[in-house]
C-alpha cells in the first residue's frame, strides 16, 4: 500500500493478514481510505465510513483548526476598541455640555456625532496595507512567498522554522548523483558522468591520502566493468 497521502512517505508498506499493533497506522492489517494499492490482491471488509476513516479523521482535524490571532490583529483591535471608547466618551461629554449651554438638540446631535465620526481613523487599513505590502516586497526580494498579508509580522519574529522533509526539501526528485568503478568514483552532472578533480582510493596508503590521483578522463563504454555498471543499473531500476 502506498500511504503517501496519509502518512507522506513514498515508500509502498506491506499488508497482511496479522495484526501487529493496536494503533491503526501501525497494525499493518488495514487499508486506508485515500491510499492507492501498489501490488498484489485480497479481500477486505468495510470497517469505517466517512469522517471515521483515517482520512476523514485528517481532514476533520484541518477543517476545525482555530485560526490564530497574530500579535499585529490584536494590537490594532486594541487601538480600535480604546479609540471608540474614548471617542463615545468625548461626544456624549461634548452633547451634554451643549444641552447645558441651551444649544438646540439638534444643533448639539449633530455636533455629537460630527465629533464621534472624527475620531474614526478612515486612513488605517490603507496604512496598515501599505506597511505590510511593502514587507512583503522586502521578503521576495529573499525569496520568501507570503501569501497572507498578516504573517508578515509573524515572520519578522522568527528565530528557529521546522519544515516536513518529505517532498518539501527534497522536491519528490530521485537521480544517481555518482558511482563507484574500479576503485574510482564519478560524479554525474545530469547528462554525462564524469570524474571529479581529485580521487582517493578506496583503501588509500599513507602516500596516497597526502597525494589523491588526479583523472581527466570520463566515463566510458570502453571502461573496464562497464558492462557490470550496465547490468547493475538495470537490475537495480523500477
Amino acid at each position: 500500500m502506498d500511504n503517501s497521502s496519509l502518512t507522506g512517505e513514498s515508500e509502498p508498506v506491506e499488508v497482511f493478514i496479522d495484526r501487529l499493533s493496536d494503533e491503526p497506522m501501525r497494525a499493518h492489517n488495514l487499508l486506508f481510505n485515500g491510499t492507492i494499492i501498489a501490488t498484489g490482491e485480497g479481500i477486505g471488509i468495510v470497517i469505517r465510513i466517512g469522517d471515521d476513516t483515517a482520512l476523514g479523521k485528517l481532514a476533520k482535524l484541518t477543517t476545525s483548526e482555530k485560526t490564530k490571532i497574530s500579535q499585529l490583529q490584536n494590537e490594532i483591535d486594541t487601538f480600535v476598541k480604546n479609540l471608540a471608547c474614548l471617542s463615545i466618551i468625548t461626544a456624549c461629554t461634548m452633547f451634554g455640555i451643549g444641552l447645558g449651554l441651551g444649544y438646540k438638540l439638534d444643533e448639539t446631535f449633530s455636533f455629537f456625532v460630527g465629533v464621534f465620526i472624527s475620531f474614526v481613523p478612515q486612513g488605517l487599513p490603507t496604512k496598515i496595507t501599505v506597511l505590510l505590502t511593502i514587507g512583503a516586497k522586502r521578503m521576495a526580494e529573499k525569496n520568501v512567498l507570503v501569501k497572507d498579508l498578516n504573517a508578515i509580522e509573524t515572520l519578522g519574529s522568527i528565530t528557529f522554522l521546522a519544515s516536513d522533509k518529505t517532498g518539501t526539501l527534497t522536491q519528490n526528485k530521485m537521480t544517481v548523483v555518482g558511482c563507484w568503478v574500479n576503485l574510482v568514483k564519478y560524479e554525474f552532472d545530469g547528462k554525462n558522468a564524469k570524474l571529479p578533480d581529485v580521487i582517493i582510493q578506496e583503501n588509500p596508503t599513507e602516500k596516497e591520502c597526502l597525494q589523491p590521483k588526479v583523472l581527466s578522463s570520463p566515463l566510458k563504454h570502453t571502461t573496464p566493468n562497464f558492462d557490470k555498471i550496465l547490468e547493475i543499473a538495470c537490475l537495480c531500476s523500477k
